[in-house]
């Protein structure tokens, strides 16, 4: 029996395919909105889960170290090793460890291992020491700008060639048309951009070009201070750790700077920066930090090591920024309030912390130094001490340092110093009084300690070779001079003594 498919049969087997098709789309469609439904619910879950766990997590931030970004159970430490180049290589091949940066001229590396392994590297013979690698923060806030309250602007500036300034932080905006180009400016390629704009702030401060009609101006505004750029921040500008500050300071060093910017920090010291940035200032650079913004008296890091002038910040009032902090480390205090500078792409904007504050006392510095280039580092912090003007107690106090820095009064004080009529005429007189001090002692009977049969002065040294006057550290043996006029400027317990050895 042949089967004939009519005209109708073929009519109804489309229409009955249609329907099952269409059946099948509907179908799809309603799984495809319930699996987007279940995702979507779950990805909702999770939202919740990680907002109480961030909760969770910033409540004990500070009980415990810093990790590794991707890898909670390591944390990231320092090892200062006894003997570098040969245990570097047979630890991190034995422990299988990670390795994410080497400090050779530390001898030190940075690693991730876990807190097992931290006590395990303790007690081994060729490690000094192991240290989690405490993170650094940005100390910054919005502010205002100040020239005329530090007297910049009562100094010339055409020397500032002469002076090298390093400014390590998230980078800094070649481009902008507003500061200063290659070759007066330096760095990696990875510094000379900037992603968050506080680099780019804090060098306008110190190094905008000045006089050209647009933007704004810094402490130095010829455009020929010399500036080498280091970014360490993280992509996001808002920590580093304090390895990355040393290879910073390193790289600084490496390209001939004199002074260091530093505005960022947090109030966990390491062994190791506090050692480095020690011999930094011994080999005569001076390195500025800021205070910090939690307005509490805590310390930070590394603005509160002794080699680090530490800078809190006062409004155009010259009244103490609330959120500065105030502790036994701040040195000076600089305008940081509401300061205006360069921002990335050619724009300008208002900042405020001590960021701010710290980029002032840095350009000023730069310029101080500019006029005295063979003036030693501790001479120059000694002249800026000298003449800050006092906003809080007198003398120095943990609030306000030594005071606002007074470029006009610093110049004059080092200019005083470094004329050899004047110098010796008073240095001649014997002890005096100075700044209303109560003299004690006579010239007959200088401070001094005595070592082991050989003498030494307490306090400040002026010597004079060759009909030049200049400084020297503040313990020295006279007899090092080898018979040259050398006279004591010693300050103890709050007297000044003055004369001849």
């Amino acid at each position: 029996m042949t089967n004939k498919t009519t005209q109708e049969d073929v009519s109804v087997t489309i229409r009955l395919k249609s329907l099952n098709k269409v059946f099948f789309f509907k179908r799809r469609e309603q799984w495809t909105f319930l699996k987007i439904s279940t995702i979507l619910y779950l990805l909702m879950i999770v939202a919740v889960a990680d907002k109480n766990l961030n909760v969770n997590t910033n409540s004990i931030r500070e009980s415990i170290p810093p990790h590794h970004p991707y890898d909670p159970n390591l944390s990231r430490v320092i090892v200062k090793l006894k003997t570098f180049f040969v245990r570097r290589r047979c630890y991190t091949i034995q422990n299988d460890t990670q390795v994410i940066m080497d400090l050779p001229k530390q001898e030190a590396i940075v690693v991730l291992i876990s807190q097992l392994d931290i006590k395990n590297w303790e007690k081994e013979e060729d490690v000094e020491f192991v240290e989690i690698d405490p993170l650094r923060h940005i100390n910054s806030e919005i502010i205002p700008y100040g020239v005329d309250m530090i007297e910049a602007s009562r100094l010339d500036d055409s020397k500032i060639s002469n002076q090298k300034v390093c400014v390590i932080d998230s980078g800094y905006d070649l481009g902008h048309e507003d500061l200063p180009k290659l070759p007066i400016v330096t760095g990696k390629s990875d510094a000379l951009s900037d992603t968050c704009g506080h680099g780019t702030h804090v060098s306008g401060i110190i190094a905008a070009v000045g006089n050209n009609n647009i933007g704004t101006m810094g402490v130095s505004g010829t455009g020929t201070l010399q500036l080498h750029v280091v970014r360490v921040l993280d992509g996001n500008c808002n920590w580093t750790h304090a390895s990355g500050i040393i290879a910073s300071l390193n790289e600084c060093a490496q390209n001939g700077a004199k002074v260091v910017n530093i505005s960022l920090g947090d109030d966990e010291p390491s062994l190791l920066e506090q050692r480095v940035f020690a011999e930094a200032y011994k080999e005569g650079m001076l390195i500025v930090g800021s205070t910090g913004n939690s307005g509490s008296n805590r310390h930070n890091f590394p603005a509160s090591y002794d080699s680090v002038i530490s800078v809190g910040a006062v409004d155009e009032h010259m009244k103490l920024y609330p959120k500065s902090q105030k502790n036994s480390q701040v040195e000076f205090v600089a305008p940081g309030v509401n300061v205006l500078s360069t921002l990335p792409g050619n724009r300008y904007g208002y900042d405020s912390g001590t960021s701010m504050a710290a980029s002032y006392c840095t350009g000023a510095i730069a310029l101080l130094w500019s006029h005295f280039p063979e003036m030693n580092a501790a001479g120059i912090r000694h002249a800026l001490q000298m003449t800050a003007e006092d906003i809080a107690l007198p003398g120095r106090d943990n609030v306000s340092g030594y005071g606002i820095i007074k470029l006009a009064k610093a110049y004059e004080f080092l200019s005083t110093k470094e004329n050899n009529s004047s110098v010796t005429s008073e240095l001649e007189s014997g002890w005096y009084d100075f700044d209303g001090w109560q003299v004690v002692g006579s010239i007959d009977n200088p401070r001094y300690i005595d070592c082991d049969d050989f003498v030494y002065f307490e306090g400040w040294i002026w010597y004079n070779k060759k009909d030049e006057w200049t400084w020297t550290d503040s313990w020295i043996k006279p007899a090092a001079f080898g018979g040259i006029s050398v006279y004591a400027w010693v300050y103890y317990l709050g007297n000044l003594y003055l004369g001849p050895i």
